[in-house]
Formats: structure tokens, sequence, C-alpha cells
């Protein structure tokens, strides 16, 4: 589902904002939505959480999903897993 056919006023809208906007009303400006599951296509409200580009990279971080330059791509997908 990810990536929907929305338009509006700021141009292409993902399907996991606009389920979060329904679910918990408006979402902070500027803010991203980031997914609990690691899973961006998800739209379970219960994943969902507004937060900043640096919250997101972070997350990513923690959990294993970087890219570190000494690794090819599949290192790093084998690794996170």
């Amino acid at each position: 589902m990810g990536l929907s056919g929305l338009r509006g006023r700021f141009g292409r809208r993902t399907e996991s904002r606009r389920v979060h906007a329904d679910t918990f009303g408006s979402i902070p400006d500027g803010a991203h939505i980031l997914h609990s599951c690691d899973n961006p296509p998800c739209v379970n409200p219960g994943h969902l959480r507004p937060g900043t580009r640096f919250d997101n990279m972070q997350d990513k971080v923690l959990r294993g999903r970087h890219f570190q330059s000494n690794q090819t791509p599949l290192q790093a997908w084998s690794s996170a897993r």
C-alpha cells in the first residue's frame, strides 16, 4: 500500500501519513511519520508515530538498518537480519 495517489496542497502524500492523520489528528509541521515495525508500506496506526528526520536516522542506526562504508549492500542487509 505505501504510497498513495493522493495529491493535496503539498503534493504527493504517503498512505501512512493519511492513516496517522485520520486516526490521531493533525501531524506537526515538518514531521515525518516513523514506522516502529520498520515496514514503510505498513499502515497499522499502532505502528505509526510522528518524528523528525533525525529521529528516523537514529532509529535506523539503533536497529542496524544503516549502510556502513566498509560493507557492500548485501553485507549490510545480511548483518541486519
